[in-house]
């Protein structure tokens, strides 16, 4: 039995120190418990923290090749917390071996020196087997009395998706420095302070000043220098008021090279602003157009030699021959369509030479460089219209064993030349229009839609507001086309020009060896008769003149309304028309347009693609005026 602590007083003093002790040792077991709770707190938030910004933290003791890494490294590096790899703290077993020595540099050189911060970024090796970037950051947190860490605590973050970006980001401006400096021009930004100075210019600044980047971004007036004095307080003006109205600028100017030599270029930019509205810089593009230039200087000079021969009264305007009052008319409307860019339509009989009309205005306009492509809308079946005019691709039907341009593709940038456009139908109207108006077209058998940069000229002998009240013409696809309207007046509307073709007829059928002439009285016969046929009809009567039919061109069924008594005294009528001299002269017309083409169809044993071939009209015309005029019916 122990003594009771009542009757001896010292067990008194040890039962009241053990009671305080047991108390202190309660509160401090109470604290700890709340300490423990906070700590496991904390690093639960750190551990969340760590795994939801991809990263861990690392201890190394200053000395050891060991490093303890958290369990949140692991995780990155795609290790379950129980798949912890063993030797875990053997670090340097994930590093990318050509990382190595730099990792083991950097730390050292923060020894050595005393440095208190590291940094650097290094490969590591994931559990799949593929490497990722990581930046290591970390500082010393204990040091001997020299200074020298003893111990280094710190981070590791994954940055494989900013480095990804980034060289996506390089790789995006190491395309575009090719391509800028690829370009046939040079791109630049200009920055205003109190003056304009170049900030970059592209590798093409080379080509076209003969200056270097490094030389026009080192100076502040070298570029504003090489501005022609007459265009420079234009430009300028220019610039400064679009930047003003805060619109894109285009112009054109000319330059003084380092050479010494002129050249035009063409410059297109606009002004670059913050928030606020407050200009920043330019950014454009220039290139040289003296090319351009010269060929724009060239048809100038056409234009205004050919318009003075107008005002003297020219025999022939390019390959068209003609003095007369009606087709000087004609040649100033050329040259109003040659000077634009708007569609055309010509109207004309047939044989009037609507396409020589056509390729006048080509050859004097800026798209003389590109193809003049003409098409003969009435000679084109119905089912072949499509592939014509959009091409097709290989394998897109039966017998397609090649890739074939259509029409479209062959005249981009050029001149398309439809004539007989009265003759396609509705359904192919739509698809044109759609083509030409900017919504594109696709090749049979192809899903790419192209875009075309074509003008159209287009030709007829038809009346094309009929057409449209009789629905045979849609009125969207005729406002499209009836831009510019040119007439050509038939050869009986231009009497005094029939001489001056027969000449031209006789230069062209003339040779070294033979120089074909024609009597002044057969000239004159010829100047009388109405010539239906036009200037086509003319050339085939003096070229059967000079292949030994001289009589037979006086031959009523040749020429008709000229007999040998009346082709002495001049202007008669033709055949089956004496008796009826108040017959209209478009009865008269279609009465010889029926005879000629029946003897045209018995000529050719009846083959209407010959007989359409002969009379320089499309089959699908022929077949036309076949129905209308009941031939053979």
């Amino acid at each position: 039995m122990y003594p009771s602590s009542t009757a001896y007083p010292a067990a008194r003093k040890i039962s009241d120190l053990e009671r305080t002790l047991s108390q202190y040792l309660f509160y401090w077991s109470m604290e700890h418990q709340h300490f423990s709770k906070v700590l496991r707190q904390n690093e639960e938030l750190l551990t969340a923290s760590l795994a939801s910004s991809d990263a861990g933290l690392w201890d190394w003791k200053v000395g050891g090749d060991r490093i303890f890494f958290s369990a949140s490294y692991y995780t990155i590096l795609g290790y379950a917390p129980f798949e912890r790899p063993k030797n875990s703290d053997e670090w340097i077993d994930y590093i990318h071996p050509e990382d190595d020595d730099e990792i083991r540099r950097k730390f050292s050189e923060a020894v050595d020196h005393g440095e208190k911060q590291v940094e650097f970024e290094f490969r590591v090796r994931r559990k799949s087997g593929d490497y990722f970037q990581m930046l290591c950051r970390g500082s010393a947190v204990e040091k001997d009395r020299h200074g020298i860490p003893t111990r280094m605590v710190g981070m590791v973050i994954n940055i494989s998706d900013r480095k990804n970006w980034e060289t996506i980001l390089q790789e995006s401006e190491r395309r575009l420095s090719t391509l800028m400096d690829s370009l046939p021009g040079m791109a630049y930004r200009c920055i205003h302070s109190d003056r304009w100075k170049m900030e970059f210019a592209s590798q093409g600044c080379i080509e076209l000043t003969g200056f270097s980047p490094e030389e026009l971004t080192g100076s502040r007036d070298l570029y504003a220098n090489l501005i022609h004095p007459q265009d420079r307080i234009d430009v300028w003006r220019q610039v400064e008021s679009a930047i003003a109205e805060k619109q894109p600028y285009e112009m054109f100017y000319r330059i003084k090279t380092a050479a010494g030599t002129d050249r035009w270029v063409w410059e297109k930019g606009t002004g670059v602003f913050d928030q606020e509205g407050q200009l920043l810089a330019i950014e454009g593009f220039t290139a040289d157009v003296t090319a351009y230039k010269k060929v724009e200087h060239s048809l100038q000079k056409e234009n205004i030699r050919l318009m003075n021969m107008m005002k003297t009264g020219s025999q022939r305007f390019g390959k068209i021959i003609g003095k007369s009052a009606a087709m000087q008319k004609v040649y100033e409307l050329i040259l109003q369509a040659a000077s634009s860019s708007a569609n055309v339509i010509i109207y004309g009989e047939s044989g009037t030479g609507k396409e020589l009309v056509a390729h006048a205005i080509h050859e004097m306009s800026e798209r003389n460089r590109k193809e003049f492509v003409a098409v003969n809308c009435g000679a084109i079946p119905d089912n072949l219209l499509e592939s014509e005019f959009f091409g097709y691709k290989k394998g897109a039907f039966t017998g397609a064993n090649i890739d074939k341009l259509g029409h479209l593709d062959i005249a981009d940038g050029g001149t398309l030349f439809l004539d007989e456009i009265g003759e396609i139908n509705p359904n192919m109207q739509v698809k044109l229009l759609r083509a030409i108006e900017g919504g594109g077209y696709m090749p049979i058998g192809d899903r790419r839609i192209k875009q075309p940069d074509v003008r159209i000229i287009a030709a007829t002998n038809r009346d094309l507001k009929e057409l449209v009240r009789q629905g045979a013409m849609r009125q969207d696809f005729f406002y499209r086309i009836h831009i510019l309207p040119i007439w050509i007046p038939p050869l009986r509307e231009r009497p005094s020009d029939i001489p001056l073709l027969i000449y031209h007829f006789l230069q062209m059928f003339s040779d070294e060896n033979n120089i074909a002439t024609m009597p002044e009285d057969m000239i004159q016969t010829m100047r009388s008769h109405d010539w239906p046929g036009n200037v086509r009809e003319l050339q085939n009567m003096v070229q059967r003149y000079l292949s030994g039919q001289k009589e037979d061109v006086l031959d009523s069924q040749v020429l008709p309304g000229l007999d040998d008594a009346q082709s002495r005294s001049g202007l008669s009528l033709p055949s089956g028309l004496k008796n009826h001299r108040d017959t209209s002269m478009k009865a008269a017309v279609r009465n010889f347009e029926k005879k000629y083409i029946t003897t045209m169809l018995a000529e050719n044993n009846g083959n209407r693609t010959h007989t359409a071939k002969m009379l320089g009209i499309g089959i699908r015309t022929l077949q036309r005026k076949i129905n209308e005029y009941h031939i053979g019916g």
